[in-house]
Protein backbone atom coordinates (compact mmCIF):
# COMPACT_ATOMS: atom_id res chain seq x y z
CA UNK A 1 0.00 0.00 0.00
CA UNK A 2 1.41 3.62 -0.97
CA UNK A 3 2.03 6.43 1.18
CA UNK A 4 -1.07 7.87 -0.64
CA UNK A 5 -3.31 5.10 -0.46
CA UNK A 6 -2.68 5.13 3.42
CA UNK A 7 -3.30 8.45 4.29
CA UNK A 8 -6.87 8.20 1.78
CA UNK A 9 -7.82 5.30 5.06
CA UNK A 10 -10.17 7.87 6.78
CA UNK A 11 -10.25 8.59 10.49
CA UNK A 12 -12.18 5.64 12.03
CA UNK A 13 -16.35 6.62 12.03
CA UNK A 14 -16.51 5.47 15.68
CA UNK A 15 -13.95 6.10 17.57
CA UNK A 16 -12.05 4.66 20.96
CA UNK A 17 -14.42 6.08 24.02
CA UNK A 18 -12.93 8.45 25.69
CA UNK A 19 -12.49 7.74 30.09
CA UNK A 20 -14.95 8.16 32.17
CA UNK A 21 -15.64 11.48 33.85
CA UNK A 22 -14.47 11.51 37.56
CA UNK A 23 -18.41 12.20 38.25
CA UNK A 24 -19.77 9.70 36.16
CA UNK A 25 -16.98 7.05 38.10
CA UNK A 26 -18.07 8.22 41.60
CA UNK A 27 -22.09 7.55 40.68
CA UNK A 28 -21.22 4.07 38.72
CA UNK A 29 -19.60 3.15 42.14
CA UNK A 30 -21.23 4.30 44.99
CA UNK A 31 -24.31 2.38 42.90
CA UNK A 32 -22.62 -1.19 42.62
CA UNK A 33 -21.73 -1.14 46.32
CA UNK A 34 -25.35 -0.16 46.86
CA UNK A 35 -26.03 -3.54 45.10
CA UNK A 36 -23.95 -5.81 46.92
CA UNK A 37 -26.11 -8.63 48.33
CA UNK A 38 -29.12 -7.05 47.25
CA UNK A 39 -31.44 -7.07 44.27
CA UNK A 40 -32.91 -3.35 44.35
CA UNK A 41 -30.87 -0.30 44.21
CA UNK A 42 -32.40 3.02 46.56
CA UNK A 43 -33.13 5.66 44.85
CA UNK A 44 -30.69 7.91 47.45
CA UNK A 45 -27.91 5.44 45.71
CA UNK A 46 -28.75 6.78 41.90
CA UNK A 47 -29.62 10.69 41.72
CA UNK A 48 -31.56 11.54 38.31
CA UNK A 49 -28.84 13.13 36.73
CA UNK A 50 -26.36 10.29 37.40
CA UNK A 51 -28.74 8.33 36.26
CA UNK A 52 -29.14 10.16 33.19
CA UNK A 53 -25.32 10.62 32.85
CA UNK A 54 -24.98 7.17 32.94
CA UNK A 55 -27.53 5.84 30.57
CA UNK A 56 -25.88 8.56 27.99
CA UNK A 57 -22.26 7.25 28.64
CA UNK A 58 -23.54 3.63 28.50
CA UNK A 59 -25.16 4.69 24.78
CA UNK A 60 -21.70 6.02 24.04
CA UNK A 61 -20.16 3.28 25.12
CA UNK A 62 -22.07 0.81 22.63
CA UNK A 63 -21.65 2.93 19.87
CA UNK A 64 -17.90 2.92 19.93
CA UNK A 65 -17.89 -1.11 20.73
CA UNK A 66 -20.05 -1.15 17.66
CA UNK A 67 -18.64 -4.04 15.51
CA UNK A 68 -16.90 -2.55 12.29
CA UNK A 69 -18.06 -2.51 9.09
CA UNK A 70 -16.57 -5.85 6.52
CA UNK A 71 -15.05 -2.78 4.00
CA UNK A 72 -13.64 -1.05 7.11
CA UNK A 73 -11.74 -4.21 8.23
CA UNK A 74 -10.46 -5.24 4.59
CA UNK A 75 -8.31 -1.18 4.75
CA UNK A 76 -6.90 -2.30 8.03
CA UNK A 77 -5.62 -5.36 7.07
CA UNK A 78 -4.83 -3.93 3.52
CA UNK A 79 -2.38 -1.53 5.90
CA UNK A 80 -0.44 -4.79 6.98
CA UNK A 81 -0.14 -5.94 3.36
CA UNK A 82 4.03 -4.26 2.95
CA UNK A 83 4.21 -7.07 5.88
CA UNK A 84 5.00 -10.54 4.56
CA UNK A 85 2.72 -13.26 5.41
CA UNK A 86 4.41 -16.76 6.90
CA UNK A 87 1.91 -18.63 5.30
CA UNK A 88 0.35 -19.21 2.06
CA UNK A 89 1.41 -17.43 -1.23
CA UNK A 90 -1.22 -18.57 -3.83
CA UNK A 91 -3.46 -15.33 -4.73
CA UNK A 92 -6.35 -17.40 -4.61
CA UNK A 93 -6.04 -18.40 -1.20
CA UNK A 94 -5.12 -15.64 -0.37
CA UNK A 95 -7.98 -13.74 -1.15
CA UNK A 96 -10.17 -16.62 0.50
CA UNK A 97 -8.22 -16.22 3.69
CA UNK A 98 -8.41 -12.35 3.67
CA UNK A 99 -12.62 -12.80 3.93
CA UNK A 100 -12.22 -15.24 6.47
CA UNK A 101 -10.21 -12.94 8.57
CA UNK A 102 -12.49 -9.81 7.57
CA UNK A 103 -16.03 -12.36 9.09
CA UNK A 104 -13.34 -14.08 11.85
CA UNK A 105 -12.92 -10.15 13.31
CA UNK A 106 -15.94 -8.83 12.23
CA UNK A 107 -16.94 -8.30 16.10
CA UNK A 108 -14.74 -6.09 17.13
CA UNK A 109 -14.72 -2.47 16.67
CA UNK A 110 -13.06 -0.21 13.56
CA UNK A 111 -10.64 1.73 16.51
CA UNK A 112 -9.86 -1.40 18.18
CA UNK A 113 -8.43 -2.92 15.02
CA UNK A 114 -6.76 -0.39 13.52
CA UNK A 115 -4.95 0.23 17.07
CA UNK A 116 -3.90 -3.31 17.31
CA UNK A 117 -2.61 -3.13 13.25
CA UNK A 118 -0.84 0.13 14.19
CA UNK A 119 0.73 -2.07 17.09
CA UNK A 120 2.12 -4.86 14.58
CA UNK A 121 3.12 -2.27 11.97
CA UNK A 122 5.28 0.30 14.42
CA UNK A 123 6.99 -3.51 16.14
CA UNK A 124 4.99 -2.69 19.29
CA UNK A 125 3.62 -6.20 19.18
CA UNK A 126 4.77 -9.34 17.63
CA UNK A 127 9.01 -8.79 15.29
CA UNK A 128 7.83 -6.38 13.43
CA UNK A 129 8.42 -8.10 10.20
CA UNK A 130 5.64 -10.44 9.65
CA UNK A 131 2.00 -10.01 9.00
CA UNK A 132 0.10 -10.60 12.30
CA UNK A 133 -2.62 -13.80 11.69
CA UNK A 134 -6.65 -12.87 12.33
CA UNK A 135 -5.87 -14.66 15.79
CA UNK A 136 -3.08 -12.12 16.84
CA UNK A 137 -4.91 -9.11 15.94
CA UNK A 138 -7.75 -10.05 17.11
CA UNK A 139 -5.98 -11.20 20.66
CA UNK A 140 -4.83 -7.53 20.78
CA UNK A 141 -8.34 -6.09 19.55
CA UNK A 142 -9.87 -7.78 22.52
CA UNK A 143 -7.56 -6.37 24.79
CA UNK A 144 -8.60 -3.38 23.56
CA UNK A 145 -12.01 -3.34 24.34
CA UNK A 146 -12.18 -5.59 27.34
CA UNK A 147 -11.84 -2.66 30.00
CA UNK A 148 -15.11 -0.69 28.02
CA UNK A 149 -16.91 -3.69 27.59
CA UNK A 150 -16.44 -4.54 31.20
CA UNK A 151 -17.78 -0.98 31.71
CA UNK A 152 -20.79 -1.13 29.81
CA UNK A 153 -21.75 -4.44 31.91
CA UNK A 154 -21.67 -2.53 35.03
CA UNK A 155 -23.06 0.13 34.02
CA UNK A 156 -25.85 -1.55 32.41
CA UNK A 157 -26.18 -3.62 35.68
CA UNK A 158 -27.33 -0.81 37.89
CA UNK A 159 -29.42 0.52 35.51
CA UNK A 160 -31.62 -2.47 35.05
CA UNK A 161 -31.75 -2.84 38.73
CA UNK A 162 -35.18 -2.07 40.21
CA UNK A 163 -35.58 0.89 41.97
CA UNK A 164 -37.22 0.00 45.97
CA UNK A 165 -39.67 2.54 47.51
CA UNK A 166 -38.66 4.46 49.97
CA UNK A 167 -39.36 3.01 53.72
CA UNK A 168 -41.48 5.78 55.39
CA UNK A 169 -41.60 5.13 58.59
CA UNK A 170 -45.02 3.97 60.40
CA UNK A 171 -46.67 6.44 62.62
CA UNK A 172 -47.69 5.12 66.19
CA UNK A 173 -51.32 5.09 65.94
CA UNK A 174 -50.83 3.12 62.15
CA UNK A 175 -48.30 0.52 64.05
CA UNK A 176 -50.85 -0.07 67.03
CA UNK A 177 -53.63 -0.81 64.33
CA UNK A 178 -51.47 -3.25 62.25
CA UNK A 179 -49.91 -5.21 65.57
CA UNK A 180 -53.55 -5.41 66.44
CA UNK A 181 -54.75 -6.96 63.17
CA UNK A 182 -51.63 -9.28 63.23
CA UNK A 183 -52.69 -10.57 66.47
CA UNK A 184 -56.69 -10.71 65.83
CA UNK A 185 -55.15 -13.34 62.63
CA UNK A 186 -53.25 -15.18 64.67
CA UNK A 187 -56.13 -15.68 67.51
CA UNK A 188 -55.27 -13.91 70.01
CA UNK A 189 -57.05 -10.71 72.01
CA UNK A 190 -56.07 -7.45 70.62
CA UNK A 191 -54.39 -5.28 73.10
Amino acid sequence: MTKQELQSISPASRPEPPPMSQGLHTALRIARNALVGERELLPEALPQMARIGLKNRLADLRMGLAPAERSRIREILATLADMPKQVENDPTKQRYSLERDVVDLSEFPEWALASAARAYRKGEVGDGRWQPTAGELAILAREKVQRFAEEAAQIDAVLRAPVAMPHKPIDPERRKELANLVRGAAGLDPE
